[in-house]
């Protein structure tokens, strides 16, 4: 190459600037344009989406008090159900009377919405509890068991067990309350009904929590426009159980029949939620309302409403917000000419490190040092702190969740068929055990033992997938690869029943009454992953697998000895995955209830104190 190739180019631009220059010209034009357009969009966006966002906010309003509703209501079906399941499964008769009251004693204490719990026979005959005004729990009286109650009731049809039935509401000496019922059903053959009552306190008081929670006033009407809750005026329902609407305290409430349609709020109408408005222009009110049925032979009315002048505040905060931002953009053009000079330096420092945040290379980020301009400075302190934080985190999640989801997004969670290892877990005789304790007490052992039994959970790489009353759900292999899941499960098992038996030497020295736990664990494939609606998901797992766990920690019933602490039964898979088979008691086979071919079942070795005998189930074969 000779020295002509080499020469640099003759080529000189006509004008040089400085970076910091060229930045603080380029910062100041860029934020100028910015800024009005922001503005210009920000002012037309408030002009022509306010409807558009009043219509997210009345759908969200609406279905987030349902939701509400749902939950507490969910609970007193939750209670029918339990009793059917439990009466199914043999575990009392309708005469065993001194069993069903105490059950009923401990629903009322831990479910408030339920006011009363009634068990009727083939013949009408009855049992029950209710929770008097004075929260104290009395046996039912003649008024609640007797033929005029049993005759307005309409109960559970059929034999299903599978759901709650809730009948029209019926009036017990005066007072007002929806009812759930369920059959007791055992063999296909009904012998009897469980009901529980739910009273209009208990509705008053849901609509005086939903209108705290939202800061709005809200109702229930029946359809033929009698108000039956109010979250304003609850006192007015101490004596009645309805007030028709246009004798109740509410002049804005009166205005409801007369109101008319929004045209506004379409997209809330698509929706199942309607809306009407009275007055014009920013005068008046908007009513929201959405149907509840359900809960009585006719839906109710869910509605709540808003004074129309909050409409017009939006509007002319956008005027202010547009005057505002024009005397902003003159002062924000300056600043940024001024300090663009100033920034050059430790904003490409701070874009480096930003760049390692969101490669997540954590331990090669270095501290920022301080500056004198404070919005640098405090950029600068920020990402210090997150780094630390985030460095501090790292050591508590696995690295790989958090790369993955870093990297992937949602794909992370995505649904996806997997082979893990389940356990199920569960209190033996919990009612038992609780029936002396009130809620508060009883929340704290519930909470102590799921504490003890997450920390091995999490210690052997398992995640706790959900609670159930008194016992749990957990599994390995997801959501990362754990080729050695059934080794983890085994021994977060093996820790989990020595701590049990070590807390139970405690509750023997202070004279409790032991805990005494059956666990479950399987292995299978399973659909695991993010599953549920657009709104809410869980991270769960759903297949065959998870019922063959649960059927294995309820067979613990007829396997635990009165002196075992804990019994931990497995499934045949679980063994052949296992590293020895010398840790496991065979026990023979046995054919789960909804399915035809045998699952082999084998008891789990603790310590020596704790070793099981072999028992056979009955009708079960040799393994």
């Amino acid at each position: 190459m000779n020295n002509i190739d080499r020469q640099e180019p003759d080529y000189k631009p006509r004008m040089r600037l400085s970076l910091r220059w060229l930045l603080a010209l380029s910062f100041g034009g860029l934020v100028a344009i910015s800024v009005a357009a922001v503005l210009a969009i920000s002012v037309m966006a408030n002009f022509a989406n306010t409807y558009s966002l009043l219509n997210e906010r009345a759908i969200s309003l609406i279905n987030g008090m349902v939701r509400s509703i749902k939950v507490e209501t969910d609970q007193a079906e939750r209670v029918v159900s339990t009793f059917a399941t439990e009466f199914s499964d043999g575990r009392f008769n309708v005469t065993d009377r001194d069993t069903i009251s105490r059950q009923m004693t401990a629903f009322l204490r831990a479910v408030p919405v339920v006011e009363g719990i009634l068990i009727f026979d083939g013949n009408g005959e009855g049992i029950g509890e209710i929770r008097a005004a004075d929260g104290k729990i009395t046996p039912a009286g003649t008024r609640f068991l007797g033929t005029k109650t049993f005759s307005q009731l309409q109960l559970h049809p059929g034999t299903a067990l599978d759901s709650a039935f809730w009948g029209p509401p019926v009036s017990i000496s005066g007072a007002r309350y929806h009812n759930i019922s369920q059959a007791l059903v055992r063999d296909s053959k009904v012998e009897g009904h469980v009901v529980v009552l739910i009273d209009q306190a208990s509705m008053n008081r849901i609509m005086a929590d939903l209108g705290k929670q939202n800061d709005t006033t809200v109702f229930v009407l029946t359809s033929d426009n009698q108000v039956v809750g109010h979250s304003g005026r609850a006192d007015l329902f101490r004596d009645r159980n309805t007030i028709p609407l246009n004798a109740f305290p509410d002049q804005v409430l009166h205005q409801l029949p007369n109101a008319r349609v929004s045209d506004e709020f379409a997209a809330a109408s698509s929706h199942e939620v309607k809306v009407f408005e009275t007055g014009d222009g920013f005068g008046g009110y908007v009513f929201i309302t959405r149907q509840l049925p359900g809960y009585a032979d006719h839906p109710y009315t869910l509605g709540a409403y808003f004074s129309k002048t909050d409409i017009g505040s939006e509007i002319r905060r956008a005027m202010k917000s547009m005057l505002a931002g024009l005397a902003g953009l003159a002062a924000a053009v300056l600043a940024a000419i001024l300090l663009g000079k100033r920034i050059s330096r430790p904003m490409a420092r701070i874009a480096d490190t930003a760049g390692k945040f969101s490669a997540f290379k954590l331990h090669d980020i270095d501290v920022l040092p301080r500056s004198r301009i404070t919005e640098i400075d405090e950029q600068a302190q920020a990402l210090n702190r997150l780094s630390t934080a985030m460095i501090e985190f790292s050591r508590y999640v696995p690295h790989e969740i958090v790369s993955s989801l870093v990297r992937y997004g949602p794909e992370a969670t995505r649904p996806v068929e997997r082979e893990v290892t389940i356990m199920f877990t569960d209190i033996a005789g919990f009612t038992t055990i609780s029936e002396r304790m009130n809620a508060s007490q009883t929340a704290e052992l519930l909470n102590r033992h799921f504490a003890r039994i997450c920390e091995h959970v999490d210690a052997t790489h398992g995640t706790v997938d959900k609670f159930m009353g008194d016992g749990l759900m957990a599994f390995w292999g997801a959501p990362l690869n754990d080729p050695d899941h059934v080794a983890h499960a085994l021994a977060a098992a093996r820790a989990i029943a020595a701590s049990v038996i070590e807390e139970n030497v405690t509750r023997r020295a202070r004279d409790r009454k032991p805990l005494r736990l059956r666990i479950g664990i399987h292995t299978g494939k399973v659909v695991v992953g993010n599953i549920g609606g657009e709104e809410r998901q869980n991270y769960t797992m759903v297949g065959d697998a998870v019922n063959v766990t649960q059927r294995l920690e309820n067979m613990g019933k007829e396997m635990m000895r009165p002196q075992d602490d804990v019994i931990v039964l497995v499934s045949g898979a679980v063994v052949e995955q296992a590293d020895s088979e010398a840790g496991f008691i065979p026990a023979g086979t046995r054919v789960l209830p909804g399915r035809e071919k045998p699952v082999q079942v084998c008891l789990l070795k603790l310590d020596s104190e704790q070793q099981p005998n072999i028992v056979r189930f009955p009708g079960a074969s040799s393994a």
